[in-house]
């Protein structure tokens, strides 16, 4: 699988998962998950992100053993946390965990632009 085919199969869809966690549209929110089974979805999505960072670090994938390294270390750590969050079930502490990890994705996107933009696979809640 091509870095291409993860972040296309993998990474575009979870990530937006996690951020789809923490959404207000006019101060309410809207689409979040408010039950226990909802959170655990979202863990699921958050857990499987780590490991698509871990994919990252491997032959072929890795691009170099410095920035390609530490961001996919970056985006496992980030994941990590958004996965923790979901036990607050606290759209607060969602959101900050989502903003870390957008900040994450934006900081290796800045070094390794992709050559395209994957279209998420999952939809919008």
């Amino acid at each position: 699988m091509s870095v291409k085919e993860l972040m296309r199969a993998t990474v575009a869809p979870l990530s937006n998962e996690v951020f789809d966690a923490a959404v207000w549209v006019n101060g309410i929110p809207t689409g979040v998950p408010t039950t226990d089974e909802e959170w655990d979805e979202v863990k699921d999505s958050a857990l499987t992100l780590a490991e698509a960072g871990n994919l990252l670090m491997m032959t072929p994938r890795a691009r170099d053993t410095s920035g390609w390294m530490v961001r996919a270390q970056e985006l496992v750590a980030a994941a990590l946390s958004a996965a923790k969050a979901t036990d607050s079930k606290d759209l607060e502490t969602m959101f900050r965990a989502g903003g870390v990890l957008d900040a994450t994705c934006d900081a290796c996107h800045n070094l390794y632009p992709p050559l395209e933009m994957p279209a998420p696979t999952a939809p919008m809640r």
